[in-house]
């Protein structure tokens, strides 16, 4: 007889599966490279926080793997749904953030990448983005697939 997942382990569990989706959002700007090959020192950003939520996700989505998933409780999908929000900034914002390390001054705060990313997944349009950023192609598509995530997660929910 399987086991049940429910409870604490359900809501992490789910969080696992959505951390594996903002994985491959912060993995998909590596495409970019393909046509500006001179921004593959900038691969790096983006390497480290999706393999990282990849690997984290997986781990996670291992609590309910094989097991009777049961209904979330009461209030429990509110939990799920503030916890996947801000991972998502959370882990979006680090590519931001590490722009700083290679470009000085240039580059964001973590303050700022946070405000980046919440503006892209809430699709409010608003930026930080300095004016040398506008250079790195990678960065705007990053910040354009933010906000087309966004608008779909907020067209789901």
């Amino acid at each position: 007889m399987r086991k049940l997942a429910s409870g604490y382990r359900l809501i992490f569990g789910y969080l696992g599966v959505f951390l594996i989706v903002v994985g491959i959002i912060c993995l998909v700007p590596l495409f970019m490279l393909i046509g500006y090959p001179e921004e593959a020192s900038h691969a790096i950003n983006f390497i480290i926080p999706g393999c990282a939520s990849l690997g984290v996700g997986i781990a996670l989505m291992m609590l309910i793997v094989g097991r009777d998933k049961a209904q979330l409780g009461k209030h429990q999908d509110s939990v799920l749904l503030v916890l996947i929000w801000v991972s998502a900034i959370l882990v979006c914002a680090v590519p931001f953030a590490m722009s700083k390390i290679q470009l000085g001054d240039v580059g964001m705060t973590f303050t700022e990448a946070v405000f980046e990313s919440t503006s892209g997944f809430a699709t409010v349009g608003l930026t930080r983005l300095p004016e040398a950023m506008f250079n790195y192609r990678i960065y705007l598509f990053f910040r354009i697939l933010l906000q087309f995530f966004g608008g779909i997660g907020l067209v789901l929910v």
